[in-house]
């Protein structure tokens, strides 16, 4: 992932805001999310570094799913209301 523990980091972000602060998140579409996987293994493959996943699964998305695992929407949703924070707008 981007972050060492997104749920720990979503925690300290609660613990920090001011009450009634907010947070705003937003995430890739599918379409971008894509894009972004084949870049990632595009250049993997040019640094000889995907081997690091020869075990798993090394398809584009399944590089990024392994380097991102909360990339989706709703497994945001639920980390973030797992950190304490309550959702009052989501746009899909």
């Amino acid at each position: 992932t981007f972050l060492d523990s997104p749920s720990d980091t979503l925690k300290e972000f609660h613990r920090l805001l001011k009450p009634g602060g907010s947070l705003i998140v937003s995430v890739w579409e599918e379409f971008s999310l894509q894009q972004l996987a084949d870049s990632i293994v595009n250049t993997m493959h040019a640094e000889g570094s995907v081997e690091d996943f020869l075990n798993l699964d090394t398809s584009a998305m399944g590089v990024l799913n392994q380097l991102t695992p909360y990339a989706t929407p709703h497994e945001i949703e639920n980390m973030i209301s797992d950190s304490g924070f309550n959702l009052t707008h989501v746009n899909h």
